[in-house]
């Protein structure tokens, strides 16, 4: 899975750089920058589902919307 793919290598990065000046910043960069769940995208989270298996995923969230 490409995801998977881009994930590990974004992991391993020592130093991530991005220009995002542009009109419209690119969802897969945006998506990159907020790979390690820093303070500022997780904090403004309800719930964070870290289970990438999409059957497990969705008990999760039934789950989760059942008792919200």
């Amino acid at each position: 899975m490409i995801f998977s793919l881009d994930e590990s290598e974004v992991k391993k990065a020592d130093i991530i750089f991005m220009n995002l000046d542009g009109r419209v910043p690119d969802e897969g960069a945006c998506v990159e920058l907020g790979m390690d769940l820093n303070p500022m995208i997780s904090g403004c989270m309800i719930k964070i589902f870290k289970d990438f298996n999409g059957d497990k995923m969705i008990e999760q969230l039934r789950a989760y919307l059942s008792e919200n």
